[in-house]
């Protein structure tokens, strides 16, 4: 969700996920005439080994997850949100990018 929000000390990262949000939606005004939806998902902290280290060495992480309104994503809720991406229910969805974030980017 680093694209949506703003972190200290991470000038690089944030922007390279930014670009993805802007191309995103270039991409979906581009390819709208062809019936072509892109959009992309802004996962926020995902339990993983790599996570779940972090979350146990590194107090930024730990401190990041707190702000997270229902607890940390698992890995099911991000596939969850690509299998709605990739079905005929989201077939008005074109130019987004939706956060899997637990709430973290309103918080």
């Amino acid at each position: 969700v680093l694209a949506l929000i703003g972190s200290p000390n991470k000038d690089a990262y944030t922007a390279a996920k930014g670009a993805v949000a802007a191309l995103t939606r270039s991409m979906a005004v581009e390819y709208a005439p062809h019936k072509i939806r892109v959009n992309a998902i802004a996962p926020g902290i995902t339990r993983t080994p790599r996570v779940e280290r972090l979350l146990a060495e590194d107090g930024v992480t730990a401190r990041l997850a707190q702000g997270y309104l229902l607890g940390i994503c698992e890995p099911i809720d991000i596939a969850h949100m690509a299998l709605y991406l990739a079905s005929d229910e989201s077939r008005l969805t074109t130019g987004q990018v939706l956060s899997v974030d637990s709430g973290a980017s309103i918080a």
